[in-house]
This record gives C-alpha cells, structure tokens and sequence, in this order.
C-alpha cells in the first residue's frame, strides 16, 4: 500500500531466508547483484568441484563422460546461488574467467595437459526471465562455446569442437551455406521468443485428454525453445538446430537454492527439466542422465540425481503427517496445495515416467484417500470436494492412460470417491474432469464392475452434474448396470479378460462417436433386469425448456406488435 501511495520503500537484499537472514523482514525493494560481477573468484571454484563431481558421478553410472550436457538456468536461482552452475559450466567448457575490475570481460582457455579430460559440450536452455535478467551473461557463454568450439583440438579431447564439427556438416546437408551453417553449429543457447515465457507443457501436460502419445508434448517443447541467443543471434527461431543438440544431450542438469521451495510443489521444475528429459527421450529413444545441483547448503554445494531429490522431497514433505497436517490448518488453501501435489506428480510421470513409480501413485492414493495416517485427511478433502475430485479424477487419468498399474480395488475406490462428490457437490471444471469427455467414459466403465457401492441415484445425480457443467447430454447406458431390490448394482458375470475394464477404453466417449463406427468389447455381458426396478425418468436439464420457453415469448410478443402494426398501431 505505501508503493502504491508513492512513498518510499526501503531497500534490502533478496535471497532464500535461510541463505541470507538479511532478507527478512519481506516488503522491501529488494535488489540482487551486479550481473557483469559473477561468478566471482571464490564462486568460480566452487563451479568447478561441482564439475567435477557431475563428471564423477556421470562416469560412474555410464563408464564415460557426458560428451553434451543441458543446462536449465533460471534467473531466481542465479540470483540465489550468484553464477555457481555458471562457474560449473565454465569449468565443463574447459575456460578459466578474466576480470577488469570485478567484471567479467573474457576468457583464458585452460591446456588440455592442465585439464586432464575432454572438454565436455553443453546446451543452455534458459528461462525467459533468465534472458531479460541476464542477457550479459548469455552473450558471455556464446562467447567461451565459439572459443572452445574453434580451438585446433582433436575430437576425443574436444566435444564442443566434435559436435560443432558434426553439426556443420548437417546443416549444410540440409541446405545451408556454409557462413551460415558453421556460425549455427557452434550455438548453444535455446529459449523461448522474445517476449515470451514458458514452455507450454504445463497447460498440454494438464489436459490429458488431447494427446495420446508424448511426442506431441516434445514437439510443443522443441518448437517453443528453439530460439537461438548469442553474440551473432538475438531470438532467432530455427527448431532444427535445437534438434539436432538435443540429439546429442546425455545429461542434464538444474540447480535447487531453495529451501522454500522444491521439485514437486510447482510446475515450472518438471517443464523445463522434465521438457528436456522428455525432448531428448523423444529424438533418441531413451533418457538422459539427470542430475540436480543441490545449493541449498551454501557452504555445502554438491551434485546428486533426479531421483534421489524427488524421492527425498516426497518422503520428508508430502509423505510426512506434520506437512499434512500444516495443510489442513489453512482449510481450502491447504487442499489445493495436495491437489497441486497430484497434478505435478503427473507432469513428472508424463516427462519422465521411470521417475514416477506405481508404488509412488500408491503410496498417495494410500495417504490423501484412503486416510493412511488416520488424520482425517479424507474427511478433510471431501470438505474441499473441488480439491478433492481434481485429485481423485487425476488418479484415475494417470490409470486410464496406462502411468500407473492400479489394482482392481484401487480403480473401483477412486471411481466410487469421484462419483460420489461429483453427485453432491457438483463438478470441478478443469481439464481432466467435466472437460475429459475420455474419462467421463473411463469412469463409466469401472462403474460397471460388479461390487460397486454406489447407488443409481446417486449416479443419476452425477449424470446430471456432468450434463449442467459441460451440455454434453448424459444417458443411463443401457448395456450397464440395473438394481436389484436391495438398491445394489447388479451385472452378469461371463467372461472377464485379464487387464481389460468391461466397457473402458482410451477412445472417446459414445457422445463423441456418433459419427464412427462402434467396436466390439470383450468383458462382462450385461443384461437388463426390467422387472426389478421402475423405469429412470430421462436425464434432462431445465436449461433446454427456459430456453425454449423464452422462444415462445419473444415470439409472441413479435406476432401480436406486427398485429397491432398492421392495425395502424406504434
């Protein structure tokens, strides 16, 4: 309120709390660092034990170096860490930094007899707020890659100089001059158009209903991040050339500062790591390498995998009763934070699915529905039933989509959850409920297995949600299931096909297939019971009738004023 009455605002440095104490209290116009200052001496260093140990850890695992490895550099991260993954990509490149006065203006190369290893590739894919921030020094590493790119090296010793080499060659193949094929050989740095922020997969990841196979999510990534910076370009799209980097990445790496924040709790980690992990996946066939520069311990900086970060984070923070319980203090606010957790599980299981295990999907169902803890969290979400379907309908679209081998019981538990808070509080609109017409479909078949504990009015009433939230009309199938006297849902049993849901597919909802022809589905034969209960009255919404209402008036009115015209009336 004092910025918005023009007053003034103190100034104070920014940074993690942990990391900088100074920081707080918040409010203050914070500042960070001059960025022609860093990486510093002691900072630089740092970069190379870090190099260091990627290497050790890559060779370790694969038995050679990483002859290209993909950097993620955001600017809140350098802000925290002040230019360490920098310092560790100078020190991968082989360079040593030259400083006028604390700034950095160039580059001594280092002797392959000092270095002791092959100088190893890199690709930089920056945020869009990395290249508004830190525009110096992407035009810095342009400069250290054409340096070490141009050096009279072998191949073996030299990948910058190999891959640029290599590149060149395809380049020209495909139809560019020569000037210009070797000036996009040796670029290295990709982001999104200028102005732009973002790669898009959030959104796609998020409306699982629009793809059926990852390679149209690596296509979205490639074509919003092929933009070329440098020192020659500034924003220049060539999608081809980030192709051919991306085929050769065998690591990849992003930076953690943040003691607030981590891998799971926000989308924009699994984006753009997980965009190149699933890039990369998508041109080559398998993953690469993943690592993750742990710098949350500023005296302490170390190099570690993908999967032990993700794994620790998930234990210690989501698994654990005190976090939950800190939830579900805040009430709504806390309930979306669980539904948050569900729908980045996803994004990580979508961009990298040997992540994501089917004992991780298990272990959630276990705590947010079934209550493992005892802590009334089911309780607590069916308060929340918006946060409560987005998490549950979630689970079901991971299964529909074959990302995780549920059982049997786990499917038919989170159908009956979903239905039931649907019925009674109505639909939660986003992209894989009431906009999922696939698995509107999907729950419609589970709900034909025998043993479902949900009663016909009760489905009735989802029925009608669904039809008033999305007009897509929704019809009692006939082919289902009908009541016995007791009220429970009956179905003859003839055949069931071993990992096949009677009625369950990935094909579109009958709604949706007016046009096509229908295909046959093995599973249960169900049969129609018409003496046991009477006839459901139809599905309709009264939106129809006012509508048809409104007609009819408007009409009138129309017919008796062209009466009274004709009458020399008006």
């Amino acid at each position: 309120m004092r910025a918005l009455n023009a007053e003034y605002i103190e100034p104070a440095s920014g940074n993690d709390p942990i990391r900088n104490p100074d920081a707080l209290p918040t409010g203050r116009n914070f500042y960070s660092f001059d960025p022609r200052k860093f990486p510093d001496e002691q900072t630089e260093a740092m970069g190379a034990l870090l190099a260091d140990q990627l290497l050790s850890q890559h060779l370790q695992a694969t038995g050679s170096y990483p002859k290209k490895v993909a950097f993620v550099l955001w600017s809140v991260e350098t802000m925290r860490h002040r230019g360490l993954v920098e310092a560790e990509i100078y020190s991968l490149l082989g360079v040593k930094l030259k400083r006028s006065w604390g700034r950095v203006v160039g580059f001594e190369v280092i002797p392959q007899s000092q270095l002791g290893r092959p100088r190893i590739d890199v690709v930089l894919v920056p945020s869009g707020l990395y290249r508004d921030t830190f525009s110096y020094q992407l035009q810095l590493m342009d400069e250290a890659i054409r340096l070490v790119a141009n050096l009279n090296e072998s191949n073996s010793t030299n990948y910058v100089r190999a891959n640029s080499l290599a590149l060149y060659q395809q380049l020209v193949d495909a139809g560019y001059n020569n000037t210009t094929a070797w000036d996009l050989a040796q670029c290295r740095i990709f982001s999104e158009a200028p102005g732009d922020y973002g790669t898009g997969l959030p959104e796609a990841i998020a409306a699982s209903n629009t793809w059926d196979n990852e390679s149209k999510l690596a296509d979205l990534f490639l074509s919003r991040m092929c933009n070329v910076y440098g020192k020659t370009r500034w924003g220049e799209s060539y999608e081809d050339v980030l192709r051919m980097n991306m085929e050769d990445v065998e690591a990849a790496v992003h930076s953690d500062s943040s003691n607030l924040y981590g891998l799971i709790d926000n989308d924009d980690f699994f984006q753009y790591l997980g965009g190149i992990i699933l890039a990369v996946r998508s041109l080559t066939g398998s993953n690469p390498e993943s690592y993750v520069a742990d710098l949350r311990n500023p005296t302490s900086p170390q190099m570690t995998t993908l999967e032990h970060m993700f794994r620790t984070e998930l234990r210690t923070r989501y698994l654990n009763p005190k976090w939950i319980q800190g939830m579900m203090e805040f009430d709504y606010a806390g309930a979306r934070e669980m539904q948050k957790l569900v729908e980045f599980m996803w994004g990580w299981d979508v961009t990298d699915p040997t992540l994501v295990t089917d004992a991780n999907w298990q272990q959630l169902y276990e705590v947010y529905v079934q209550d493992k803890y005892g802590l009334g969290v089911d309780e607590f979400l069916k308060s929340n039933p918006y946060a409560q379907q987005s998490i549950t309908a979630r689970m079901l679209e991971a299964i529909r989509k074959g990302y995780w081998d549920a059982s049997d019981d786990v499917k038919a538990a989170l159908a009956e959850e979903y239905v039931r808070s649907v019925a009674q509080s109505g639909v939660a609109c986003c992209h894989h409920t009431c906009g999922n017409p696939s698995l509107d479909a999907y729950v419609q078949g589970l709900m034909s297995l025998p043993g479902m504990r949900v009663d016909l009015y009760t489905y009735q009433q989802y029925l009608q949600q669904l039809q008033d939230a999305t007009l897509r009309p929704q019809q009692m199938p006939q082919r289902m299931m009908q009541s016995t006297d007791s009220g429970a849902w009956r179905v003859n049993e003839t055949q069931h096909i071993s990992g096949e849901v009677p009625g369950v597919s990935d094909e579109p909802s009958t709604a949706e297939k007016d046009t096509q022809e229908a295909e046959e589905v093995s599973g249960y034969e169900l049969t129609q019971e018409r003496q046991k209960v009477p006839a459901l009255p139809p599905i309709t919404s009264s939106v129809p009738i006012m509508g048809l209402v409104f007609v009819l008036i408007i009409g009138g009115t129309f017919g008796i004023g062209y009466l009274l015209r004709g009458r020399g009336g008006l």
